[in-house]
Formats: structure tokens, sequence, C-alpha cells
């Protein structure tokens, strides 16, 4: 199952025998959707941030990923596989790597669970919040 849209920006839409693709699901259909799947993949071309990575990730799924604009901060080292943007040679060869190693799979995503919460909004807002409080504690310039 593929989650997002079928037909790209510009071009023929992609099918596949073996791929359905779904989109427009509410959140609880693509929580259930991405907790059935084995991996997550993301072709971005730029991105600064991303809930689909970050929701995946708290499912706990492997990501494969182009290494582009913030994946890399989101991700790490061991939560996933990051490859060349425009590669799509190096995406097929990752995720088939981890349909294939069920072991090291099981481990990325158990790491991207634990890397999601890094990015839980309710920690991030308090940690911003902190920042903002001293700085106004400098008061005016």
């Amino acid at each position: 199952i593929a989650v997002g849209a079928s037909r790209p920006r510009h071009g023929a839409p992609f099918a596949h025998p073996a791929v359905r693709f779904v989109h427009g699901v509410n959140d609880q259909e693509l929580r259930r959707l991405y907790q059935e799947s084995r991996v997550a993949v993301f072709c971005f071309r730029s991105m600064t941030g991303s809930n689909a990575l970050l929701e995946a990730m708290a499912c706990g799924l492997p990501v494969v990923s182009t290494d582009v604009g913030g994946v890399r901060e989101s991700l790490g080292t061991d939560a996933g596989v990051l490859c060349p943007p425009g590669d799509p040679a190096a995406v097929a060869e990752a995720v088939r790597c981890l349909l294939s190693n069920d072991s090291a799979a099981r481990e990325m995503g158990a790491a991207a669970r634990r890397r999601a919460f890094r990015f839980d909004f309710k920690r991030v807002a308090g940690e911003m919040g902190q920042v903002y409080s001293k700085i106004f504690a400098l008061g005016p310039p």
C-alpha cells in the first residue's frame, strides 16, 4: 500500500499490480495503515519538516528517505536509511534490504519511534517557551 497521490505533478500516473494507492484517508485510517506497514518511504525533493515522516516514525516504521533538508535531523543515524536525492536505485535497494532483514528493520523501527518522541509538539513548545523566557528576561535592548 502506498499512501499519497498516484499521479505525480508532471507525467503519467504510477501503476504497479503490487501497489495500491490510498489518499484522502482520515487520521485513524492513516495510523492504521502505518501500523500495518513494514517500511516508510519518502522521496522528498526538499523538506524542512514533515509531519508524515514523524507520524510514520512514531508508528515504529523504519524509514527510507532522500537525504534533503531536515530529514537527517529527524532520522538521525539509526532510524532509517538516507539516500541521495534523485537516485531511485538507491531508494529501491534500501527498501529491498529492509524488507529482507527483519531484525534490522525492527531495530530501525524502534529507534524511529524513540526519535519521534523527541519532536513531540508539547516537548518542543516547552523548550521554545524556555528560550523565549530567557530572551524576555534580558529586557529591551
